[in-house]
């Protein structure tokens, strides 16, 4: 580690992005329409995707308990998707904490079309958020988003410049 840490040390970014973006949401298993959004002139820096660090937030807790139990409930407890809307709260305060530890100047929300449990999930997240301040930005999309890629361009080209104005 160290080495790679001396290795990293002298390497900046030529032009680093100014915008720090969250990414939130759906699945989204598509490299090619994240490096699309972030061509825009933003980086992602956080994300709370089904797919992404959420599957990782666990507690630490093993200390003498059965580690039966403990697996049965951190998948119960701290599984904050859509489908478990009672944790609304929870996934709320979650995303903020993230969003803040991150530094992020604004929030993309990513669903697949038809996918009506994280459509309102996000909408609900998009009022919140933006009742804090956050800029947000709700995209629908089509799994497989080479086919949305010049819409999602556009938004997401806009949303960048509507943070930027900030």
């Amino acid at each position: 580690l160290d080495g790679l840490l001396d290795d990293v040390e002298g390497i900046s970014l030529s032009n680093p992005p100014k915008i720090r973006l969250l990414l939130g949401g759906a699945a989204t298993d598509e490299p090619e329409l994240v490096e699309s959004m972030e061509s825009m002139g933003a980086t992602f820096v956080a994300d709370t995707l089904c797919f992404g660090s959420r599957a990782h937030w666990r507690s630490s807790r093993v200390n003498g308990e059965d580690p039966i139990r403990i697996l049965a409930e951190q998948i119960m407890e701290n599984t904050l998707c859509p489908r478990m809307v009672e944790m609304f709260d929870q996934r709320i305060e979650k995303l903020r904490a993230i969003a803040e530890r991150a530094q992020v100047d604004g929030v993309v929300l990513v669903h697949n079309k038809f996918c009506d449990v994280h459509s309102i999930d996000n909408a609900h997240l998009r009022l919140r958020l933006e009742e804090a301040g956050m800029p947000v930005l709700l995209l629908e999309k089509e799994y497989g988003a080479i086919a949305d890629r010049g819409r999602i361009a556009t938004r997401m080209q806009a949303f960048v410049e509507r943070i930027g104005e900030r």
